[in-house]
Parts: C-alpha cells; structure tokens; sequence
C-alpha cells in the first residue's frame, strides 16, 4: 500500500492507481492459496508445475488488466 504524500498529484493519478490496486485484488485470494500449496510441494510432483502455471496465468492477467487501466487512463486525459 501506498501514501499520498504531495499534495499536487492529481485525482485522476490517484484513481489511475487505485484501480491498479482492485486488478490484484480481484486474483488476491486464489494466488495466495496457489502459492502455500505450491511451497508445501516438491518441484518433482506433476501438481508443483500446474500449480506454478497457473499462477503465472493469474499473474499475466493481473498484468493484462493493469496495461488496461492505463490506456483507459491516457485515452480519458486526450
């Protein structure tokens, strides 16, 4: 979490970020859970491998959707 320090940055900047924040917290949950099973497998088991792809799956799509946000952003500003 972040803190707002400077007054000048503006209300959009703000929710630009914010909405950045709400990408993640819509995968938060299940990445967590993904990563504790994967730490209590071993890298030899078959469920280790699934497990690591689907979070970087979840990972991209919080990516994809915070490449969204962004542009959302530079469209509104023209």
């Amino acid at each position: 979490m972040g803190l707002f320090t400077h007054s000048n940055i503006e209300k959009k900047e703000k929710l630009v970020w914010i909405d950045m924040l709400k990408c993640e917290e819509n995968y938060y949950a299940h990445l967590i859970q993904l990563q504790r099973y994967k730490v209590e497998r071993k890298k030899q088991d078959k469920k280790y491998y699934e497990m690591q792809k689907e979070i970087n799956d979840i990972q991209n799509k919080i990516r994809l959707d915070q490449i969204k946000v962004k542009i959302k952003a530079k469209i509104q500003r023209i």
